[in-house]
């Protein structure tokens, strides 16, 4: 049945004209057309007179009359082409031209509707063989185009389509008219770029020719010399339109030339004409072309009623499911829908997903084919599977397979209820990949693996490469390295093949996938070539997105290969592709630099409930947002999903693509998408993105569990990849095992923290592995996890561990590049830490003491520190026997430096004032002739500044030892005078970069004089117990003065010397209630100091009333828990406590006990109170634990009741989901 405004055409011709009008209409268009002279006979005259455009036969008449100076009468000749060679070599060329120009009356003829017609179809070229100027002039009609003309071959090299090229000559003037014989021999070679335009065209073109006859000489010639080039066999179809009445023998001699004969006389119901059919061909390429531009594709356009969106009833699902497979019907196939289209299709969909939350899943079949549209529109969003659509898509899934069971059928028909369950259970088994419920994922695989016979070609694939996704994700290496090789590539699914280059690309056969793409590439342009663009563009996006993963895949292959410089020819033609391409929408660069425009920015926070502060006071709005919502989420979730639906690797040895917007991903989704960003955190391969997923914060909030399940599932990684052997599974996944090398000891190291002792226990087991393996240096980042692990654990469990300890191996005389990573693990424990009083200590072997001793008499530098070391390690913690610490004293100073102290271990020297010694060593005065030579740093003119110094030797060593060396009154002037020397000479650089503090100049001086007075305050004032003189008295007070100047706090200064008489008590209170409500966190700590200062010298010599009143402002700190200072104030109120705990009153106590039990749940990560961040909240935590404790002793010592803040601390330090620092503390 003909539909209204159908044009009518007889049937034969049809497909070949349905063919035709859909490569004319594709975008771009892919049809161009040949006009010979029987064209030309449509043009209208413009002058009375009988004059017409000459055909072939009536040409050579005019020839043979110029020739003999008759017309033929009945007389048969060669052909037209010979007679003009005549006419030439008899009278000259000039004369040749002029009958040309004579006998055509171009001039005399406008051109007609016909010309118009033809020049309004979207060609991309127009040839034309004829003379005369009728395409030329007929453009003035046209105001759609603009066609270029090209009327000799140096035209060409500008030329931009669409064009109408003059192969043959153009009236008045384009020389040579080409029409002797020996013009048509000679073409090929004088006109080759016309020859070669020509022959391009046919390859990348429906061809037509209009206005030909089958023994029109042009027509002759020109598929000579097409069969001459391309070959019998590779010659393209050509179509020749018209109106025909050719005998069965010349319709077989054109099929035999490749030549299609779509003749219009039997689509008339009388007899017709050539410009009839001409007119017809015409009018029905028109009628083919689509209104619909596809390239404006939007969701948003729906038919359904606004209300439908607020109600919940079921039976409104239907329309909503015609709405949406309308739209997925005439999706045009872009691989990655642009950006634009995936925000108007997520916004159009939101807003109908409530409806699986009010389903009694009354109708499965209906659910299924909701669920299903609502997965594509999702998938094409680029967007995961949200929690509550996974379990709607598990309970329609689960009623489908009851209705189901035992009546699968095989069913070829793609949207068959089979074919929607099979590819909702493939989205599912993602969705359980992406959200780490591998239990869920394994149990699905298996259910997916036994039903593959039901599956079409594309769900195979799909299966297969989530499979080897999963096998990347969980690091299993073995199975995922098993998978790839029996991966059987399907070469009719070009762009899988794509994503599986990807893959063996990132996993180190990267020559391997470049063959493969170049492969696919050829593949899918052949398709393009084959098939028009018009309303599908899964071709060109497929094309795009394969050179993106191919230009990316050779160029590491080249950086590989040390081939540095680029292929410029290689690059630009991909250019050049790629800009063609973008009038599909089909550009996968700007896709890349839409993704990181947003995620190299700083991370946007968004609150589902936020309150919004008014102009005017007092009135607040409160905005809720629902999740899918938030842009800055949206994009992160699309860029995980980008990488995958496009196969890009983002590591290939060291080229890497879209990192920083990985990076910014993972900062986005770490908390929500642990398991998906910690299996790009690994392919990234980057140290510094680690703190992105595994910082203090995350870690808090992941159950011990949880966390207990990471750390094992590592460890089996680390195993299953035999990263501790030199087996290297024959090259595979190097580069990506070189990551595990660099990211898992740090990762490890981070998750140790908060695991439960039997997990730390096999984590030392590995850690020891790493130490023995022959390959140990791959490792990095060892350093960390040695430290982090070693004091993960307590002192009492160190003890138990001990034995364990003992047999790490000694590496002390590794290369100093890698002996900081593998130093001995007993040089991390910290040593401030102290065995409880009554803890049975293990036993050691006599053996084992003896062969420690030994090594260290016998080996030398750093394998004999490694000894020292553990033998320190020993004896700090009384495993040693005094007949061994006697030896211990003997061996220790056995090697000594120029200043006479120990040089096989790196201590401070004033460490070596509590450890055993030689009696004959005089430790005090060895001490002093070091302080006394050892020179103060006193900056050196015209020296650089050393930035960034952590510390100040000769000052740690002189506050070291303050309560180990008295020092004489001579001792005190003279460090004094050096110090006021030192003062003297450096204070113009603190003076000179004060204008910014946060010079880093500033800071370096600003750090060195606050050691200076650590040594005023810890050892001058304290042994200043002696008449001075007046002189010190003022170079003190000038000093503080100056200090001040420069806003330097100075009351720890002050305090220390009130008891000197030097400075006064009055004026060091009034500064401390001044300083310590400071918002300067510098100023606070300087004030707290000051107060342990004045306890500590006891200035009053009594319990008098300032002691309690300063320990009073301690404890307000802690009761109101301002953030500033707030740590310092707890921890100077623990040193009160044990050391001044008689100050301590009742009063005090329950001011610290209120504030402590505020901080319980303060200082909880999953508090959302903003009073602390994160960090801080830990810091605050561990720190309070540990008053706490002190606390609970306090409370024990006077035979008080246990106040219940102090048992929910308790509580807190035992509880597994605490930080290991924060546990510690009660011990």
């Amino acid at each position: 049945m003909k539909s209204e405004g159908e044009i009518k055409v007889s049937d034969d011709i049809k497909p070949y004209l349905n063919e035709i009008a859909e490569r004319l209409w594709s975008i771009p268009g892919h049809a161009a057309v040949m006009i010979g002279s029987g064209f030309s006979k449509n043009a209208k005259s413009s002058k009375a007179g009988n004059r017409s455009f000459p055909d072939w036969p009536q040409l050579g008449d005019i020839f043979y009359k110029k020739i003999h100076g008759e017309y033929p009468n009945n007389q048969k000749y060669l052909n037209p082409l010979k007679l003009a060679d005549e006419v030439q070599a008899a009278l000259g060329r000039p004369v040749l031209d002029q009958l040309i120009l004579s006998s055509i009356p171009d001039d005399e003829f406008d051109p007609s509707i016909l010309h118009t017609q033809l020049l309004d179809l979207p060609w991309t070229d127009i040839f034309t063989t004829n003379y005369d100027t009728l395409l030329e002039r007929a453009r003035v009609g046209i105001s759609e185009k603009n066609y270029q003309v090209v009327l000799n071959k140096e035209d060409l090299i500008y030329s931009e389509r669409p064009r109408i090229i003059k192969l043959h000559g153009s009236f008045p003037s384009e020389r040579p008219f080409i029409i002797t014989e020996e013009d048509y021999r000679k073409y090929p070679k004088d006109f080759a770029p016309f020859i070669n335009t020509v022959q391009q065209s046919l390859l990348e073109n429906t061809f037509c020719l209009i206005g030909f006859s089958g023994d029109d000489p042009n027509f002759l010639q020109w598929i000579g010399w097409i069969r001459d080039n391309l070959g019998k066999e590779n010659s393209p179809k050509l179509y020749l339109i018209g109106y025909f009445g050719l005998s069965d023998a010349q319709k077989k001699l054109l099929i035999q030339r490749n030549i299609t004969v779509v003749d219009f006389s039997n689509s008339f119901e009388g007899k017709g004409s050539h410009q009839e059919a001409i007119e017809l061909f015409f009018k029905y390429l028109a009628s083919k072309k689509t209104t619909k531009n596809y390239l404006n594709w939007d969701p948003e356009e729906t038919l359904l009623p606004e209300n439908i969106k607020e109600e919940t009833e079921l039976s409104k699902l239907e329309f909503i499911i015609q709405d949406w497979k309308k739209f997925r019907m005439n999706y045009p196939g872009w691989i990655i829908a642009p950006d634009d289209i995936r925000a108007k299709l997520l916004r159009s969909t939101v807003s109908y997903i409530h409806y699986i939350s009010n389903n009694h899943y009354e109708n499965i079949s209906l659910n299924l084919q909701f669920a299903y549209e609502l997965n594509w529109r999702l998938e094409k969003c680029l967007m995961p599977i949200y929690v509550d659509v996974a379990l709607y898509f598990e309970n329609i899934i689960d009623g489908h397979k009851a209705k189901q069971k035992g009546n699968l059928q095989i069913d070829s028909n793609e949207e068959s209820e089979i074919s929607i369950r099979i590819q909702l259970q493939l989205s599912l088994l993602r969705c359980y990949r992406e959200d780490g419920e591998l239990e869920k994922w394994k149990i699905l695989q298996t259910e997916l693996q036994g039903d593959l016979e039901y599956y079409n070609e594309e769900q195979i694939e799909f299966f297969k490469y989530e499979v080897s996704l999963f096998y990347f994700f969980t690091l299993d290496l073995l199975n995922l390295k098993s998978h790839l090789e029996n991966w059987i590539p399907n070469e009719s699914l070009p762009y899988w093949e794509s994503k599986r280059a990807g893959l063996l690309a990132e996993l180190g056969s990267s020559q391997e996938a470049e063959k493969i793409l170049e492969k696919t590439l050829s593949f899918v342009r052949n398709r393009v070539n084959l098939k028009p663009v018009s309303a599908d563009y899964s071709n060109v996006s497929q094309e795009g997105y394969i050179m993106l993963l191919l230009q990316y895949i050779r160029t590491a292959n080249n950086f590989l290969d040390y081939k540095l410089e680029k292929d410029t020819e290689d690059e630009s033609s991909f250019s050049g592709r790629w800009e063609k391409l973008k009038r599909y929408k089909c550009d996968p660069w700007n896709e890349l630099k839409l993704f990181e425009r947003t995620l190299r920015s700083p991370k946007v926070i968004s609150k589902e409930i936020e309150e919004i502060k008014e102009f005017d006071l007092d009135k607040i709005t409160v905005s809720r947002k629902f999740r899918v919502d938030d842009r800055d989420m949206r994009i992160a979730y699309s860029y995980l999903r980008f990488l995958e639906e496009t196969g890009l690797p983002l590591q290939i040895g060291n080229s890497t693509i879209g990192k920083e917007s990985a990076n910014g991903t993972l900062k986005r989704l770490f908390k929500i998408a642990p398991f998906w960003t910690s299996a790009i955190l690994i392919r990234i391969g980057d140290n510094k993105s680690v703190n992105i997923i595994f910082n203090r914060d995350s870690i808090s909030r992941m159950p011990t569990k949880n966390v207990d399940v990471l750390v094992l599932q590592y460890l089996k990684v680390a195993n299953d990849s035999n990263l501790t052997t030199q087996i290297d599974f024959e090259r595979f996944a190097n580069y990506f095992k070189r990551n595990l090398y660099t990211l898992l000891p740090e990762i490890l190291s981070r998750l140790c923290v908060k695991t439960t002792f039997d997990v730390k226990v096999r984590l030392l087991n590995y850690l020891l592995e790493i130490f023995n393996s022959p390959i140990r240096n791959n490792f990095m980042n060892v350093d960390n996890l040695t430290n982090r692990l070693i004091n993960s654990f307590n002192k009492t469990e160190q003890m138990e561990l001990i034995n364990s300890l003992l047999k790490f191996p000694n590496l002390g005389n590794l290369s100093d590049a890698h002996g900081l990573d593998f130093a001995n693990p007993l040089s991390y424990v910290d040593t401030e830490k102290k065995l409880p009083i009554d803890f049975d200590r293990p036993k050691l072997n006599d053996e084992l003491i003896e062969d420690l001793f030994k090594s260290a008499r016998l080996l030398k530098n750093g394998e004999r520190s490694w000894v020292i070391c553990t033998l320190l390690f020993l004896e700090e913690n009384g495993l040693l026997t005094e007949k061994w610490r006697e030896q211990l004293g003997v061996v220790l100073w056995k090697n000594v430096d120029s200043t006479g102290f120990p040089v096989d271990i790196n201590y401070h020297k004033f460490a070596f004032l509590f450890l055993p010694s030689p009696k004959e060593i005089n430790l005090e005065k060895l001490f002093k002739e070091y302080i006394m030579s050892t020179p103060f740093p006193i900056q050196e003119k015209n020296a650089g500044i050393t930035i960034g110094n952590k510390e100040i030797t000769i000052c740690t060593n002189l506050v070291g030892a303050r309560n180990q060396i008295k020092w004489t009154k001579e001792e005190i002037i003279e460090l004094s005078r050096r110090l006021f020397e030192w003062w003297g000479s450096d204070k113009k650089y603190l003076e000179k970069y004060s204008q910014s503090k946060e010079d880093e100049r500033y800071k370096e001086f600003y750090f060195r004089f606050n050691k200076m007075m650590d040594v005023f305050v810890f050892v001058i004032a304290p042994n200043l117990d002696f008449e001075y003189e007046v002189e010190l008295k003022d170079k003190i007070i000038l000093l503080i003065e100056e200090l001040k100047k420069l806003s330097i706090p100075t009351l720890r200064l002050e305090a220390a010397f009130v008891k000197n008489k030097i400075t006064e008590l009055k004026n060091v209170l009034i500064g401390i209630e001044n300083q310590i409500i400071s918002s300067n966190y510098e100023y606070v700590a300087d004030a707290l100091h000051s107060i342990y200062r004045l306890l500590d010298i006891n200035v009053e010599n009594s319990e008098n009333i300032f002691s309690s009143k300063l320990i009073d402002l301690e404890a307000q700190m802690v009761f109101w828990r301002s953030p500033i200072g707030l740590s310092g104030s707890i921890n100077s109120i623990g040193l009160i406590i044990e050391k001044y705990a008689d100050y301590v009153n009742e009063a005090h106590l329950n001011k610290i006990l209120l504030g402590l039990e505020n901080l319980t749940y303060e200082t909880n990560v999953f508090n959302n109170s903003e009073i602390y961040h994160d960090y801080q909240k830990l810091e605050i935590r561990r720190d309070a634990a540990r008053l706490s404790f002190k606390l609970f002793n306090l409370y024990l010592d006077r035979g008080y009741e246990i106040p219940p803040a102090l048992n929910s601390w308790k509580n807190i330090c035992q509880s597994d989901e605490e930080f290991s620092e924060i546990k510690l503390q009660w011990q």
